[in-house]
């Protein structure tokens, strides 16, 4: 039975995923436990060895996320049902998944970027199961799933109506009035908006080079308004209640010289007083109302790419001039030439006063090119640039000098729209999520003990795992309590041991920690170095391990294991023990090789198994030693 319903996806499909969440939490509240999460989150953090009772809703448009696929087939190992929706139909995602909800024919080649496309019809798609489930569940009545179906039809039109021109021109209009003036940038959102605020913020980022905050709104005057930021607002969508709240938390952006661009459904006119521009939407339902939040957006940030642009076209136009004058006989410009740079230079003075760079070009490269000008425009000496520059105090050398500085500015300031600087999904890569099995004889008595495999440090679990090619049966096991550890975890004066609980052979033995007493010894040793302690028993000298269990950064608790080692083992199984402990095998060799001895693996046959684990690596090497002089 399915009592938990989980959206996973990455980049701009886990936002359409945390969208369509938002909106069947409230719905099924009380029914289903509703969430959303990066397909990474669940497959690193968050996975639970059943997940029978939850249904996974994995949304990609390609299809091809490795880091989407590889949590859906972990998922689906532990009982969960998938249910996908993706664009391209036969991709990989659709032969994981036990249905498929197709967002378009699957001819849509847009792979190379976040595609704004694709996050409409994914969060639709998701609206569609949630009102389809809702509907079989009986937690809407006819009407009012009509009118949430409604809304979707119209969306098309509500869209188109955001796109009109006269509302393009009033964000154009926007973007070149503040975006160039600011370096810092945010997008906040509350309630069903703040999904809308995470897209805004994917397509932004990447169509304007920049590193941008999101938030809530309430929350926004709490963070970082000392930087003054160009802020996107969304509010389309809210209730009244949260509107007239929202209204408050603009004023105190303003107030604090942030510049804040609001979006909000029409007819409401409360944040004109405090916002530096108010770009309205249709009103529309919840649902509606967060893809037109992100209608807006994607213009915005699209139109702001444009006002970034605008300052490197200028810039192109003064290299070609200064191209020109390189490539005069001389260096030298003529008159027309020269009347050009200066009207260019004064053009970019105008705009580096007005704040016009401020968003992208780096003080370094506007301070060059203000002292280029300089000496284009006549105002100071060639000999000045000689000092300045390290270079010739020639014309040529001058224009050259502003030619690589304007190239600088203008990798700076471009920001060309149809291609993105760095794109993840050019390459291939993706998570893994390797799952290692730690089974076998050395683990079996910690699932007796009723202890987690997963608190056992992960290099001893490699040495555990390999050491089952040579362990015949672990006979007993006890597991110990430690206490009184040191701040950092390390054994200190007051530090003791307590016996826990004991299987197998150990059930009859003694011991002196059966009360709790001082901790000392190879117990002592296992805990300071956090480390897995294999020798032999104080006093039947059987061959022993103590394995430190660590599940939050100290060792709390220990396990000592008594082994049974095979009589024969062949030599590629006791290269394999040799190489698992800790490098002992390459250990050996150099330690025999030093004494001009060549090495030859054959050496290991004639040492029984149990030896070969137990003994030093000083010991062993003094074995194989002795063995060739004899030999000799």
């Amino acid at each position: 039975m399915i009592k938990r319903v989980l959206f996973i996806g990455q980049g701009t499909a886990a936002v359409a995923g945390v969208a369509v969440s938002v909106f069947m939490e409230k719905l099924f509240a009380g029914r289903l436990h509703v969430s959303a999460m990066k397909a990474t989150e669940l497959s690193g953090y968050r996975m639970t060895d059943r997940l029978d009772d939850c249904l996974i809703i994995a949304i990609s448009q390609s299809g091809t996320t490795t880091d989407t696929n590889r949590t859906i087939d972990m998922a689906r190992e532990r009982g969960a049902s998938v249910v996908g929706i993706v664009n391209r139909r036969n991709s990989d995602m659709t032969f994981k998944v036990d249905g498929v909800l197709y967002t378009s024919d699957g001819r849509d080649i847009e792979m190379s970027v976040a595609s704004t496309k694709a996050f409409y019809s994914q969060v639709v798609a998701g609206y569609l199961l949630v009102f389809r489930f809702a509907q079989e569940l009986e937690l809407l009545s006819e009407e009012h799933l009509y009118r949430e179906l409604e809304e979707l039809e119209r969306l098309p039109a509500l869209m188109r109506s955001v796109l009109s021109e006269e509302t393009q021109a009033k964000i154009r209009r926007l973007a070149r009035e503040f975006a160039p003036t600011r370096r810092d940038w945010a997008v906040v959102g509350s309630g069903v908006t703040r999904a809308a605020a995470d897209e805004i913020r994917i397509k932004l980022a990447e169509l304007c080079y920049k590193s941008i905050a999101t938030d809530q709104i309430e929350d926004k005057k709490h963070i970082d308004l000392s930087s003054e930021p160009l802020t996107l607002i969304l509010t389309a969508g809210l209730s009244q209640v949260a509107l007239r709240d929202a209204v408050k938390e603009v004023a105190i952006f303003r107030s604090h010289k942030s510049i804040p661009i609001v979006v909000c459904s029409q007819d409401f006119d409360e944040f004109d007083p405090y916002a530096a521009g108010v770009i309205q939407v249709p009103k529309a339902s919840e649902c509606a109302s967060v893809l037109l939040n992100v209608v807006v957006g994607h213009l915005w940030g699209y139109f702001c790419a444009l006002a970034i642009d605008e300052g490197a076209e200028r810039l192109r136009e003064a290299r070609a001039t200064a191209v020109a004058f390189f490539t005069a006989p001389g260096g030298v410009p003529s008159g027309t030439g020269l009347a050009r740079v200066i009207v260019l230079a004064k053009r970019f003075q105008e705009d580096l006063v007005k704040g016009r760079f401020n968003s992208s070009l780096s003080v370094q490269v506007a301070a060059e090119l203000t002292s280029l000008l300089g000496y284009l425009m006549g105002s100071r000496s060639l000999s000045q640039f000689a000092a300045e520059f390290q270079g010739r105090g020639t014309p040529r050398e001058l224009t050259g000098t502003f030619i690589t500085a304007v190239s600088k500015a203008i990798h700076e300031l471009s920001r060309p729209i149809d291609a993105i600087k760095h794109q993840a999904k050019t390459i291939t890569v993706g998570i893994s999520r390797l799952e290692e099995v730690f089974e076998g004889p050395t683990f079996a008595p910690f699932k007796e003990l009723g202890l987690s495999v997963e608190a056992i440090p992960y290099r001893d679990s490699v040495i555990l795992r390999g050491l089952n090619r040579v362990v015949a049966n672990v006979a007993g096991a006890t597991s110990y309590q430690v206490e009184g550890l040191g701040a950092l975890g390390e054994p200190i004066d007051e530090s003791t041991v307590k016996t826990l609980c004991k299987v197998g052979v150990a059930t009859n033995m003694t011991s002196r920690a059966d009360g709790e007493t001082k901790l000392v010894g190879n117990k002592e040793w296992s805990v300071r170095s956090g480390s897995l302690y294999l020798g032999r028993g104080s006093r039947d000298k059987r061959p022993i391990a103590i394995v430190p269990l660590v599940p939050r950064g100290r060792v709390e608790k220990l396990v000592l294991l008594h082994l049974d080692f095979v009589d024969q083992a062949s030599r590629s199984d006791k290269i394999a023990v040799l190489q698992d402990l800790r490098q002992k095998y390459e250990n050996l060799k150099s330690l025999v090789t030093e004494r001009d001895v060549p090495w030859d693996d054959a050496y290991l046959d004639s040492i029984e198994v149990e030896v070969l684990v137990m003994l030093s690596v000083k010991d062993l090497a003094r074995k194989v030693l002795e063995a060739q002089k004899t030999n000799v």
